[in-house]
């Protein structure tokens, strides 16, 4: 395992590098303490905070004993987290390993989610001391309610969604974006993936710049936001992010590796300017796109809206769908996320 970072018989030597000084971190709570794990011929001593000079933030890692050699290593989060998966994992799905311990939960259901809202809460009044912050943890803490009916609401009203025109959606752009299914996500790399969610009719679109498989770790291990929770409409009609579901909930994914034939057959679209505006957080430009950027967001602004929870389009029970119905004369369930998007702007 290959780390810029010394490795020495001396503790102390690795502990203080000419780019680097390493201290002792504390495990936050409700974190994972791995001191003690042996992993292949590494035993972990203890969880350290790494701090590069040429960094400002500090590197979360741990330090590690070879067995063999009875040399000292500092091993980074993302090395430590990939041999932990290698060494520790008991389950397979789609071809990822996992540890099933580190799973909370294996499908949706709302007394859980309240159960991690609550706990991701608290961790995060803990951090932020500013009256801002106060103000919010209270605001959110007395509409806990509110945020657990809109999980309800997502599961009630996901349900009474018609399953042929949802399989309908799924082929129109499986088919149109040259997407194929898989059963087996280790080995794609610089690719598009939609994951599909059968039980709710709702699919994701999303890009993997690296390993696949690493992406679909992040959102199966990802943990809930609240205040990322509402994405649009508020509590009664915000759609539910897709880190919000669990592992067992995805049951197929698509992949497209051909990223330059969507280009190619999508060349006005790939060249609008306006591919921007349906980028959700805003963090790229039409001129910092790469191709795979743009390839997923024309795949996601052609999505329709009631199917697809790759972007900020709230349930079809949303007020705004009557609008553009009667303005517009478009069905809902024919409404593309672009032209929800851009409708009202014209």
């Amino acid at each position: 395992m290959a780390s810029k970072y010394k490795e020495s018989k001396i503790k102390e030597e690795v502990l203080d590098g000419d780019h680097y000084y390493i201290t002792h971190r504390q495990i936050d709570n409700g974190q994972v303490d791995y001191t003690g794990l042996s992993l292949g011929c590494y035993k972990v001593l203890e969880p350290v905070s790494i701090y590069d000079y040429d960094n400002l933030l500090p590197i979360s890692g741990w330090l590690c004993l070879n067995t063999e050699t009875d040399f000292y290593k500092i091993i980074t989060n993302l090395s430590f987290h990939k041999m932990y998966i290698n060494y520790c994992s008991d389950k397979l799905y789609f071809g990822m390993e996992f540890v099933s311990s580190d799973i909370k939960s294996y499908k949706l259901n709302v007394d859980d989610f309240k159960k991690e809202f609550l706990f991701e809460l608290e961790k995060e009044h803990k951090k932020r001391t500013d009256e801002y912050s106060i103000e919010i943890y209270r605001d959110t803490k007395k509409d806990l309610n509110k945020y657990i009916h809109n999980v309800q609401l997502n599961i009630s009203t996901l349900s009474l969604l018609d399953f042929d025109k949802f399989e309908s959606e799924l082929k129109r752009i499986t088919f149109k974006y040259h997407f194929i299914e898989v059963n087996d996500i280790s080995s794609f790399k610089n690719c598009l993936y939609i994951v599909v969610l059968d039980d709710y009719k709702q699919f994701y679109v999303g890009k993997a710049d690296s390993s696949l498989k690493n992406r679909m770790r992040k959102h199966w291990t990802a943990k809930i936001i609240p205040s990322r929770h509402l994405w649009n409409g508020g509590f009664e009609s915000s759609k539910l992010k897709f880190d919000d579901f669990k592992i067992y909930d995805t049951t197929r994914i698509f992949v497209c590796t051909d990223i330059k034939k969507i280009i190619e057959e999508n060349y006005v679209e790939a060249n609008d300017r306006r591919i921007e505006i349906t980028n959700t957080f805003g963090l790229e430009t039409y001129d910092t796109m790469n191709e795979l950027a743009k390839a997923e967001r024309i795949v996601i602004n052609n999505c329709r809206c009631v199917f697809c929870l790759s972007d900020r389009t709230p349930l079809m029970n949303y007020s705004k769908y009557d609008e553009l119905e009667k303005e517009y004369g478009i069905s809902r369930y024919d409404l593309l996320i672009k032209q929800y998007l851009r409708l009202d702007k014209r």
